[in-house]
């Protein structure tokens, strides 16, 4: 058990990391209750409340992150629903009934050691969904931090009269902290299949490293154990991802393209293969390609430096001056003084 929690508090969060630092434009059952008892019912809380108590809960979890406070980190998640959500990705045989407090062992280490930095300055709430019952939401919320906007997907279940999160992700990468979170349940499939996956997530998360430091032959070479691995689709979509980051590092878009492809048939639907997309299409000077591919994803998640910047770009490229500044412009207001985004705004407003 010692060998198991090693190396799973060895792995940061790459939910938070791997596109940040890969996109190659700059160098995340039933259950028992830990007393064993049965998972109390979710409230049904009033809705003309849920929106403000929402905002204050992402207030908390802001001031835990820039305290590195694990221990009000872990008041803040639903360890039974976290584990639940984490066995899912595995074919766990039986619930392990100190599953949930392991979960939340680990949200502690990982606030503790600054899985998300030094919290954020401002959040912003871009939609809430409400889940049948009202006691559940999805909430897309937009995170400025010291590296950028970050936007997220969180899933909350209110208990008690008061709002917890059951799982998080950037979205922009499609990895939940439940998938990181996998290894807790492995461990009950074989010890093998546990050290296999653990394996794999630190290679993922030292490739990442080594992308934000500009090595890409050196994250080429972290990613090995992580080929050789068997992995539940949502980590083989993110092995495919930091491939294509990879790719992108080395100049080569086409195999960038094709990491995307991989990416797309593992887990359908992430929205960081579109930016990859967008990114390669416009290395290769294919500007209607890298905007259809760029547009969608500004779409959804709100301004974005580097996606705004590669659509507003290939939009300059196809004559859509008008379209393009608008894109640039509220990227620029999101990330005010940005080189990029200033050249290129001064490209597409200038009149000559």
């Amino acid at each position: 058990m010692a060998a198991m929690k090693l190396a799973l508090w060895n792995v940061r969060p790459a939910w938070f990391v791997a596109l940040i630092a890969s996109v190659g434009l700059v160098a995340l059952l039933a259950v028992m209750a830990p007393d064993g008892g049965p998972t109390p019912a979710p409230d049904r809380p009033d809705e003309s409340a849920t929106d403000s108590e929402i905002a204050q809960f992402f207030d908390s979890v802001g001031a835990v992150a820039s305290r590195r406070d694990g221990a009000g980190a872990a008041d803040l998640f639903d360890p039974d629903r976290l584990y639940r959500e984490a066995t899912a990705a595995l074919p766990v045989p039986r619930p392990d009934p100190r599953g949930p407090a392991r979960v939340l062992d680990a949200v502690w280490d990982g606030f503790a050691s600054g899985w998300l930095g030094s919290g954020w300055s401002e959040t912003r709430l871009r939609r809430i969904d409400r889940l049948p019952g009202g006691a559940e939401v999805v909430v897309l919320a937009r995170h400025r931090t010291p590296a950028g906007v970050v936007p997220a997907r969180w899933w909350l279940v209110r208990r008690d009269g008061r709002w917890r999160a059951y799982d998080l992700e950037d979205v922009r990468v499609g990895l939940r902290l439940s998938h990181q979170l996998t290894a807790v349940a492995a461990v009950q499939v074989g010890e093998q299949d546990h050290a296999e996956l653990g394996s794999a997530l630190k290679a993922m998360t030292a490739a990442s490293a080594e992308l934000a430091a500009g090595d890409a032959a050196g994250a080429a070479r972290a990613l090995e154990p992580a080929r050789a691995a068997r992995l539940p689709a949502p980590h083989r979509a993110i092995l495919c991802l930091t491939e294509a980051a990879v790719a992108l590092e080395l100049n080569d878009p086409e195999a960038a393209l094709n990491w995307a492809d991989q990416a797309d048939r593992a887990r359908p639907g992430i929205p960081g293969t579109g930016l990859v997309r967008a990114v390669a299409y416009h290395r290769q000077h294919k500007w209607a390609a890298a905007a259809a591919a760029a547009t969608p994803y500004v779409e959804a998640l709100g301004p974005d430096t580097r996606a705004s910047l590669v659509l507003g770009l290939s939009l300059l490229e196809l004559g859509r001056r008008a379209e393009a500044v608008e894109v640039l412009r509220a990227a620029a207001a999101e990330d005010p003084g940005h080189a990029g985004l200033s050249d290129a705004l001064r490209r597409g407003t200038d009149p000559r």
